[in-house]
């Protein structure tokens, strides 16, 4: 495991729709946040089981 030490106001589990739409109000709201996924894509989860509905990957999305 790679040693990390950042600090942020939020720390946001899964990029499922409530995780983004955390993370869009987080980001709206002027607070510093990490998403973190388990699986290797946007989504998780909810992207398979939703018929593929797409996450958004725009620059500010990712980046919070």
């Amino acid at each position: 495991m790679t040693a990390w030490d950042e600090e942020f106001d939020q720390v946001i589990v899964g990029t499922g729709g409530g995780g983004m739409a955390a993370a869009l109000t987080a980001y709206d709201s002027g607070l510093s946040c990490v998403v973190v996924e388990k699986s290797g894509r946007f989504g998780g989860s909810a992207g398979i089981s939703a018929a593929g509905s797409v996450s958004p990957t725009t620059r500010p999305a990712r980046r919070t």
